[in-house]
């Protein structure tokens, strides 16, 4: 996925930017150093259901240990996202982020409990990754008990999907599946929501037999040639 080599922050956040344009009911933070999303997710009866999208690799300066060791927001991306959701003033909100909240930093907990404040009851949950390995966790916010969803990774044994489920009620679940049905080692109620290994390897095949596709396999183009072939490698695999 990069031609040039090794990847950069900059490169990241200019690249998934261009996959999420600012568009109706979605906000894309402008910043440099930071890459946010506030967007309407969705309504729930008619209550609007809004998702904060944070970019938890953007720590400020308290941070410590190895890169990505922990995570947390700037209060440069904390003040954008205020700003953002004035164009959403009702409903309930989903905070996402990389990083869980129990590795934030110090000065970051304190960004998080500035929008716990700002938002109020309509905080609903926060959800995160990170771990490799889904779990439920409680989170003390703004004095409230709020609800932490970790999902699992999708890429890395044992892959696993997450489903977020809510209702008009406030309850919420999280729900895993297999990414990878594999014989064996899949639950049979599971067969229906899965995507077998073998259907994996078939398209892999057919992805690596295209010649639109070597892209995706080999590195050594340029930025621009390879978008337009990752396009036309997408039409093949349809």
């Amino acid at each position: 996925a990069c031609p040039g080599g090794r990847s950069a922050p900059g490169f990241a956040r200019e690249r998934i930017a261009s996959l999420m344009p600012q568009r109706e009911g979605r906000m894309v933070s402008p910043a440099d150093e930071f890459l946010a999303t506030v967007t309407a997710l969705g309504a729930l009866g008619e209550e609007e259901v809004v998702g904060v999208f944070l970019d938890t690799t953007d720590v400020p300066w308290d941070r410590v240990g190895i890169a990505g060791a922990e995570g947390g927001i700037s209060k440069a991306q904390l003040e954008w996202v205020l700003k953002a959701l004035e164009q959403f003033p009702t409903g309930r909100v989903l905070v996402f982020g990389h990083h869980p909240v129990d590795q934030w930093t110090r000065v970051s907990r304190k960004h998080l409990e500035r929008l716990a404040v700002s938002l109020g009851n309509r905080l609903w949950a926060l959800v995160s990754a990170h771990t490799h390995l889904a779990a439920i966790r409680t989170q003390q916010v703004d004095g409230k008990t709020v609800p932490e969803f970790i999902v699992g990774s999708t890429i890395d044994p044992p892959q696993e999907a997450a489903l977020l489920e809510g209702w008009p009620d406030g309850h919420l679940t999280l729900r895993t599946v297999p990414a990878v049905r594999r014989d064996g080692m899949t639950c049979p109620d599971d067969t229906a929501e899965t995507v077998s290994a073998q259907t994996c390897r078939q398209v892999f095949a057919k992805l690596r037999e295209s010649k639109a596709c070597d892209p995706l396999f080999k590195a050594g183009d340029t930025d621009e040639r390879l978008r337009l072939q990752i396009a036309e490698c997408e039409k093949t695999a349809k």
